[in-house]
């Protein structure tokens, strides 16, 4: 299932990004994806939670229509709500899965503090929110050039949040 969402991205990237699609185009795009998300989820019903269902077959939905919006504003804002909600999605998919408590447990375990300029910049950035760089492509970051998710996200790099520790830096 992760990785069907995963596809998601490519898909909003060709639907948004594509001059070529007429709007009718990008419809069958984006309900042909909905539809091979709702067909793997009936057939993985027994082992999903009818919410999880919801969230991944509800994603995508009403992505066609961003690309035709003139209110620059209201587009920018569809477009962030969209990876938001897939954010939301692939959180959802770790957590119902264990996955993050495996992740928690493995640097627990292993005693490790993930340290960087760039980590210490997500962290300042995002707050505990796991941001979706994917469709940035073009905005440029202060911090090395480089794409950002969000022009309101560009800016220099503090302190790291990590308090000091013994632990070993990666």
């Amino acid at each position: 299932m992760f990785r069907i969402t995963n596809n998601f991205s490519k898909v909003a990237a060709e639907v948004l990004e594509n001059d070529d699609y007429t709007p009718e185009e990008r419809k069958e795009i984006v309900g042909e994806t909905v539809l091979a998300v709702a067909e793997l989820c009936d057939q993985q019903a027994f082992y999903l939670d009818d919410r999880i269902v919801i969230q991944c077959v509800s994603a995508l939905m009403g992505l066609e229509d961003v690309y035709c919006i003139t209110d620059s504003n209201e587009k920018t804002r569809r477009t962030k709500q969209f990876y938001d909600n897939l954010r939301q999605t692939r959180q959802i998919l770790k957590d119902c899965s264990g996955l993050s408590k495996i992740e928690k447990l493995f640097q627990n375990v292993h005693g490790y503090r993930l340290d960087s300029e760039i980590i210490r910049f997500y962290n300042k950035q995002f707050k505990g929110q796991k941001p979706s760089f994917i469709g940035c492509v073009g905005k440029q970051s202060k911090l090395n050039g480089s794409a950002s998710p969000d022009a309101e996200h560009d800016s220099v790099i503090s302190e790291s949040p990590y308090p000091k520790s013994n632990k070993q830096q990666i």
